[in-house]
């Protein structure tokens, strides 16, 4: 005789499970979305192969991170990624790549196997739940996410416009009747150098570390 209780408690356990499983496939599109935004805007592309083509040539971040300036927690998932695209080479939608990355340090390829997995998940390509979509898509989003966020802390250098606002807002106090206090000068004076010694916002990729 089935025991009732032990069914439900095992569904329990199996549902909440399930649940706790992380979805590359979400998180994968949510990154995607900024570093199309990203490389759209450096590019001054409309469409998005040429887009990619012209990031590929993007060379100074990548030649840091070769050096180990940069990027350090990458070179381990583009370990994998190029363990995982030698046996199973990436289905293309370009003669511009051959499907593989070859070692860790072939950064051009892992820019197309990002373009590559993000076509393969937008146009149904990949079916999730099955290990090798799984795979790709959990390393396309570690890997994403880790260039996303080296260029998102670079572009927090840069003078911004609520920079701008803060600095007339600052000076703006500083000419009123008892407003020039040391702690606004020092505000001044840090937004100014900000401003001097910032990279151009767009080009962060391309300022040497």
């Amino acid at each position: 005789m089935v025991n009732q209780d032990k069914v439900v408690t095992r569904q329990l356990i199996k549902k909440w499970h399930e649940k706790a499983q992380i979805d590359y496939s979400d998180l994968y599109v949510k990154e995607y979305i900024a570093y199309n935004a990203w490389f759209r805007k450096v590019t001054d592309c409309t469409t998005d192969y040429e887009a990619i083509r012209r990031v590929s040539k993007r060379f100074v971040i990548w030649d840091d991170y070769i050096h180990g300036r940069t990027l350090v927690d990458l070179r381990q998932v583009a370990d994998k990624i190029a363990e995982f695209t030698h046996r199973y080479p990436v289905r293309l939608e370009t003669h511009s790549w051959n499907g593989v990355v070859a070692d860790s340090f072939d950064w051009k390829s892992l820019i197309y196997f990002w373009y590559q997995t993000r076509c393969d998940l937008f146009h149904g390509f990949s079916m999730p739940g099955k290990i090798k979509h799984d795979i790709q898509i959990e390393l396309a989003y570690k890997s994403l996410n880790i260039f996303m966020t080296e260029i998102i802390r670079r572009m927090r250098y840069c003078f911004s416009d609520e920079d701008y606002v803060k600095l007339t807002e600052v000076q703006a106090l500083l000419k009123s009747p008892n407003g020039s206090t040391d702690a606004l000068k020092k505000i001044e004076s840090g937004l100014y150098q900000k401003f001097i010694h910032s990279p151009d916002l767009w080009n962060v990729d391309m300022q040497r570390v």
